[in-house]
């Protein structure tokens, strides 16, 4: 019982940390998770009638067909093996992309978080290390490449103290280091380093509020830029209110909104050296008996850019969902998403770059589980994209099947 609440403790400290703590807390298991153990292969087969995320001149000029079928085999793993008040885990999947008609873009794919959580005391300790690598998104990157392996590694290290009732402190440090494979990409390679702090309060009743204070340092050395031949690179500054409560049985909601600050280490004529703004991420979660589960989202955040000619993207984005179960082996989902994207234009780069987008998505779901082993999914997919440049405006259906199964 006291792992469970010294996991939520620290689950809820590192709520403040930004990017790459995100997403190692995603593919964490739940706090309190029991023994598990489970080895499994995954194949995805889908239609795309847009592949290449662009133009039909663009399309042409980068030797792609727009539309293509692709094969995507995986292997997964779910391991969660609790030591008395410890516990370590691993979670993730590793394959490859096959497409038909574009060669260029077989690529392989991995996505796999470990980790461990410990406690000592009134503490808890947590650290991951995640790996990720996959083909870049082509409605990112620049005119002329298409072959481009985005590999990232992130590492996250946190503690917090405090117990189930009353006060609670948090500290987490965190690195990520994003590499391209494509020449034209490297100038976009980073290393992100930050570290957070959190001060709370948590009641059974009233839930758990923390206020906190993080601050970050992105380096970017192949970027060269007019005056600055040793690279480029920027720090931001973050604080704000972290609130997460229960609302009965069926209402779940954490919010946060907080102020950045960003600063570059050097500008080029034209570009300002310093950016504010204000950040948020809200998420609701209303279980409408048992059978219907709905979700809201919205978040606003600051990160660095992937893109070369960019230095930071500011991305807002907004989604809403429905889960209804059919039986005890159907279910259907449908969600439907708004994400604008606005980044600064670095003048040194030459070329186009898009600095507005905004793309609409809506996904509907279909998912037959056998049993605890084996499941089938059917989903259909839609974007539809407007930008600054028109030769990365696109739509697109993307429609497939997916079999899974665990040992």
């Amino acid at each position: 019982m006291r792992l469970r609440t010294y996991a939520l403790l620290a689950s809820v400290s590192a709520a403040a940390c930004a990017g790459t703590a995100a997403h190692a807390q995603s593919a964490a298991p739940q706090p309190g998770a029991a023994r598990e153990f489970k080895i499994g292969a995954r194949v995805a087969a889908f239609y795309d009638s847009n592949v290449s995320r662009s133009s039909v001149a663009l399309s042409g000029a980068r030797e792609l067909s727009r539309s293509d079928y692709v094969l995507r085999p995986e292997a997964t793993a779910s391991i969660v093996q609790p030591l008395g008040r410890q516990m370590v885990f691993i979670n993730g999947a590793a394959g490859y992309d096959f497409y038909r008609r574009n060669d260029d873009l077989n690529r392989r794919r991995y996505d796999v978080t470990v980790g461990g959580l410990g406690a000592v005391g009134p503490c808890a300790q947590t650290g991951t290390a995640s790996f990720r690598a996959a083909q870049s998104d082509l409605g990112d990157v620049d005119l002329t490449t298409v072959k481009n392996l985005q590999k990232t590694m992130s590492f996250t290290a946190g503690v917090t103290c405090g117990r189930s009732v009353g006060p609670t402190v948090g500290l987490a440090v965190q690195r990520s280091d994003v590499k391209n494979s494509a020449r034209t990409l490297k100038v976009s390679d980073s290393t992100t380093a930050g570290v957070s702090t959190s001060f709370g309060y948590r009641n059974p009743t009233l839930g758990t509020i923390s206020a906190y204070y993080s601050y970050s340092e992105t380096e970017q050395p192949n970027r060269i830029i007019i005056g600055r031949p040793v690279g480029d690179g920027f720090h931001v500054e973050s604080a704000g209110v972290n609130v997460q409560r229960k609302f009965g049985s069926r209402l779940d909601v954490l919010a946060a909104a907080g102020a950045m600050r960003l600063t570059r280490e050097f500008a080029p004529p034209g570009a300002p050296l310093k950016i504010t703004g204000a950040t948020y991420n809200g998420a609701a979660t209303y279980r409408a008996g048992s059978r219907l589960t709905l979700s809201l989202n919205a978040s606003r955040a600051f990160q660095p850019s992937a893109t070369a000619g960019k230095l930071y993207d500011v991305t807002t984005r907004g989604d809403i969902g429905a889960r209804y179960k059919l039986g005890s082996r159907f279910s259907v989902s449908l969600s439907q998403a708004v994400v604008d994207t606005k980044s600064n234009r670095d003048t040194a780069l030459p070329g186009l770059v898009v600095t507005k987008s905004r793309t609409y998505s809506t996904a509907g779901t279909i998912l037959y589980t056998q049993n605890q082993h084996a499941s089938v999914a059917m989903d259909v997919r839609y974007d539809d994209r407007e930008t600054d440049v028109p030769s990365f405006n696109y739509n697109a259906v993307r429609v497939g099947v997916t079999l899974a199964a665990n040992f």
